[in-house]
């Protein structure tokens, strides 16, 4: 009977996705026109933060773009792409504390590492035969803001590693939490 209803609810999901994915693709389309009929063209914006480097987005309007990217360099791991919300970079005062944060965690890095070794998660994927410490895709670092709905509101990491999906955060130069899960692509 639970399979049933879980098959019930699959498909009412499935239908509507299937009502709703045309309309999305015709509203892309008419905006995309519009757009074009505006003469309203996409821009690449760059902005240099202190502590974070160069920082770059993508909109018709600068105050338009909601997340800014760059590239850093984090020891471990070597290079990986950093995001800041347009949120974050326009409350000073916080900004200036994820920065901070961000520094102290790369001072710390290899305390981190430590910390995930020891960390029965990633101890079990070892068992599994996959060390989740190697990343096979590029490694994403989220500075979050204040509205982040993750476990804390500091900095988290996360990146594909064979079978597996990784996520942690560090808060105050520590690793707060470090879990991975079956990679929906393998």
């Amino acid at each position: 009977m639970t399979k049933l209803i879980g098959k019930i609810i699959e498909w009412i999901f499935i239908g509507i996705a299937c009502i709703c994915l045309p309309f999305a693709m015709i509203f892309g389309v008419v905006s995309g026109l519009f757009n074009k009929a505006l003469g309203r063209k996409y821009q690449d914006f760059t902005k240099n933060v202190e502590g974070l480097g160069e920082l770059k987005a993508r909109g018709i309007k600068e105050k338009d773009c909601k997340e800014w990217i760059g590239r850093i360099k984090i020891p471990h791991w070597n290079e990986a792409e950093i995001r800041v919300s347009s949120k974050l970079l326009k409350n000073e005062t916080l900004l200036t504390e994820k920065v901070n944060e961000y520094q102290k965690a790369m001072q710390n890095i290899e305390f981190i590492i430590e910390a995930i070794h020891n960390n029965d998660v990633y101890k079990d994927a070892l068992k599994d035969g996959q060390d989740t410490l190697i990343a096979e895709e590029e490694i994403c670092i989220e500075l979050n803001d204040e509205d982040s709905k993750e476990m804390d509101p500091y900095i988290s990491i996360s990146y594909p590693s064979g079978n597996y999906y990784v996520w942690f955060s560090i808060q105050n130069g520590e690793m707060t939490y470090f879990d991975v899960s079956k990679n929906q692509d393998n």
